[in-house]
């Protein structure tokens, strides 16, 4: 569900690539192929367009996960984040299909790192608040449902570090905050994730999570590294300098991976391998790598 944004983009690559037959949905009608319905949850149940057959698991990909976005407008993204997610999930498990939702590390505040899947939920944005309810909400369907929180997932599409990328080979100077943190993971690790959880039917919650946190300005030193650009480039700057509230500012976004870890037997790459690989900083993947993160 939600097959044409990022995350479930690439989750139909990899399950396509293992010879899943896949349906697919989407809310915009020009989404067409093969397979592929229309879903909007921010409409009407009756007027979706769920697969005819029976599935074996679903994911829902679909949300707005914009944290401006939902500040700005609460009521109409919780109809896609909240209600329009519960109502699916309920529709789905009801049918027998086993659900996957992916979730964020927002439901916390991010005072400390390394919060457990067990903590109770924190959240301190509306985004936060609105992933923390729809959990709340799929927690009552039982081991029907999984639910999988994710810190910042990287694809080599994201606006903000592509453009970064750009600029510092150009010769432009960046601007990353010096005060707020990520502890990414790729998208080609958090669908992997999400294939084995969905196959294997495993209900709960699971954390996808880099290691440790590091800063935006971090990040853009690295990067200024790896393709050999002047340093002087890298200017950071606080978030409050251009106008974010200091409640939206995370001290720390690592999760606990324990469970991954003894239930999957996975290791998240660290947070360097996941830059670097995901924009192609370190020559062409190996088709391996995927060996790298079994524990």
């Amino acid at each position: 569900m939600g097959a044409d944004g990022i995350l479930g983009r690439h989750l139909v690559e990899l399950l396509e690539q293992t010879g899943c037959v896949v349906w697919k949905t989407s809310r915009r009608s020009e989404f067409a192929g093969p397979q592929c319905f229309k879903v909007d949850l921010a409409g009407e149940a009756a007027d979706w367009q769920l697969p005819p057959v029976p599935s074996y698991a679903a994911v829902i990909c679909a949300a707005v996960p914009a944290v401006a976005t939902c500040e700005a407008d609460p009521q109409a993204t919780a109809r896609v984040n909240v209600t329009g997610t519960v109502t699916l999930a309920r529709l789905l498990t009801a049918k027998g299909i086993f659900t996957v939702f992916p979730s964020s590390n927002m439901v916390f505040d991010g005072a400390r790192p390394n919060c457990r899947s067990d903590e109770p939920v924190c959240p301190c944005t509306e985004y936060g608040r609105q992933k923390a309810l729809a959990e709340q909400q799929l927690s009552s369907l039982g081991d029907r449902v999984a639910i999988v929180r994710f810190t910042k997932i990287l694809s080599p599409n994201l606006p903000l570090i592509a453009g970064w990328i750009q600029a510092l080979r150009s010769g432009h100077e960046v601007y990353p905050f010096s005060d707020m943190v990520m502890a990414p993971v790729p998208v080609t690790f958090a669908v992997e994730v999400l294939r084995q959880i969905a196959e294997r039917h495993l209900p709960g919650v699971f954390h996808v999570s880099g290691d440790p946190d590091v800063s935006y300005a971090e990040v853009a030193r690295h990067l200024a590294s790896r393709l050999g650009a002047d340093p002087a480039l890298v200017v950071p700057v606080s978030s409050e300098s251009r106008g974010l509230p200091a409640r939206a500012i995370a001290k720390h976004t690592t999760l606990d991976t324990s469970r991954i870890r003894s239930v999957l037997g996975m290791q998240p790459p660290s947070v360097w391998e996941a830059i670097d690989e995901t924009f192609g900083l370190v020559g062409e993947r190996t088709p391996g790598r995927m060996e790298r993160w079994i524990t």
